[in-house]
């Protein structure tokens, strides 16, 4: 599932400039500096195979990684193939500086035999000289040595395009958001310390493990939990995405805390191999949730660009941007549209048309037949005629395939409000669609003792017939059906 907020557009007069430069500082890092990590390690790890270190030094790395309590890969990493030993071993050493110095100081040849000796040290430091060129793996947090330094650049880096692209959009789309409620340096500041935060988790929950972490994302989940805790339980549009079914719906932001920071939790229990860092995610979240707490403690938001998008809201022709949505056929935003009209002005019929036209592609929804119950049964101005009910009703039981979302007592109220308005016709299909129920209840069989009197009345003996011999037949012992036998005169 993908929840994502897009409420407010992007215009010059609010740039996000901390933000966009964020984006493109992680761009430069990532295709300026990183770019180098690859060709270093290829050659590098070419070096490795071509030289032999690779057999000469696997004793030292096996019992390197046996300390580090890795003895899966200890085992298993003398019997891959050749140059996928030597691409790990590089990388190993590359991330790690206490193998490189291990290996240093213990050389795997005899100190007897001076040649080979020689040609371990030149070897190893060709292989030191290519991995000096390596740009991430000085940057990178290490949980088996954390350092404020790696702590802060890590966050900086990312392993790959797709990383940074899918981190950069979350960036501007948070960022736009939360910059122009905060401020440039308020924001840089959440920005800084969410990431200080997240990392700070990951590392106390991996402390002492061998392994590494690396990218933005929990700086970028701590302006999710900043953007809830600013706006608060003002209401904004979010954009939501579950298997094939996607929408926009609006809902106060502080209620999306929970669900970002549940739903990063639980995956950092249930999915602990899943190689992304779902504890810095929920580190960053809870950092700068806390950290706009004390903002909105001490008042240092920009409460006016908050009210100003309230009041902005306010000024909107929504009945206008519905009509024009509907015109166009985009059923997305004119659902959105129509549920702040109604939500605005729950007593207005036209809103109420509107929001049934907004769903009428999807009937089985049941925004769709909410809406139709209004437009039925709710006390909406201005009155509806009976001509529109009656058509209303109709086009609601076709699209439900006869099977519309009412009670018995609510379709025998609109029977009973055509009979008194004169539309017999209408009021003899409800009756007897009722009576055909298993067991009509009290308000089907009262119904049908109104209309058939009604019919009795207007001399439409046919009509009385008809509904008197359903009543008749389906609810033979009914108080409703004696009466109108006693009517006829039967015994």
């Amino acid at each position: 599932m993908l929840i994502v907020p897009l409420h407010q557009r992007l215009t010059l007069a609010r740039f996000p400039w901390v933000t966009a430069l964020l984006i493109v500082l992680n761009v430069l890092i990532h295709f300026g500096f990183q770019s180098r990590d690859e060709s270093a390690y290829r050659n590098a790890a070419e070096i490795y195979r071509r030289s032999g270190l690779i057999e000469l030094e696997m004793p030292v790395l096996q019992q390197h990684l046996l300390a580090r309590s890795r003895a899966d890969l200890a085992a298993s990493l003398p019997h891959w193939p050749e140059p996928q030993r030597s691409r790990t071993a590089v990388e190993l050493q590359a991330m790690d500086p206490l193998l490189t110095t291990r290996l240093g100081r213990n050389p795997p040849v005899e100190t007897s035999d001076s040649a080979l000796m020689q040609r371990w040290r030149s070897d190893r430091a060709q292989v030191e000289r290519q991995l000096a060129f390596a740009f991430t793996p000085k940057y990178m947090l290490l949980f088996h040595e954390p350092s404020v330094l790696r702590h802060m650049a890590s966050m900086f880096l990312h392993a790959d395009g797709g990383h940074l692209l899918g981190n950069m959009l979350f960036l501007a789309v948070l960022g736009l958001m939360t910059e122009a409620a905060l401020g440039p340096w308020l924001f840089l500041g959440v920005y800084l310390l969410a990431g200080f935060g997240g990392g700070m988790l990951s590392v106390l929950r991996h402390f002492g493990e061998f392994g590494s972490a690396l990218g933005a994302s929990g700086a970028i989940a701590g302006l999710m939990g900043a953007c809830c805790v600013i706006w608060g339980m003002r209401k904004i549009r979010v954009f939501y995405w579950a298997f094939v079914y996607f929408d926009y719906v609006r809902v106060p932001a502080l209620a999306l805390l929970p669900f970002w920071l549940g739903w990063e939790l639980w995956h950092m229990w249930s999915s602990p191999d899943a190689g992304i860092g779902f504890d810095a995610h929920a580190g960053g979240i809870m950092t700068g949730a806390l950290a706009c707490f004390a903002i909105r403690k001490l008042g240092w938001e920009r409460r006016e660009v908050l009210d100003e998008e309230v009041e902005a809201e306010q000024g909107v022709d929504w009945f206008a941007q519905a009509r024009l949505a509907l015109g166009k056929l985009e059923f997305s935003a004119a659902r959105e549209m129509t549920g702040r009209l109604v939500e605005k002005f729950p007593r207005d019929r036209e809103a109420w048309r509107l929001r049934l036209r907004a769903w009428r592609d999807r009937p089985s929804d049941e925004n769709w037949h909410a809406a139709a119950r209004q437009l039925l049964l709710g006390q909406l101005k201005p009155l509806a005629s009976l001509d529109e009910d009656i058509a209303l009703f109709g086009e609601y039981s076709i699209a439900s395939g006869g099977k519309p979302q009412l009670t018995e007592a609510e379709l025998a109220a609109l029977g009973a409000r055509w009979v008194q308005g004169g539309r017999l016709a209408a009021a003899e299909r409800m009756t007897l669609s009722l009576l055909d129920a298993a067991e009509p209840g009290e308000d089907a069989r009262r119904l049908a003792l109104r209309v058939a009197l009604a019919c009795h009345e207007a001399g439409d003996h046919a009509g009385f017939q008809r509904i008197g011999g359903r009543l008749y037949v389906s609810c033979p012992g009914s108080a409703e059906t004696a009466r109108l036998q006693r009517l006829l005169g039967e015994p």
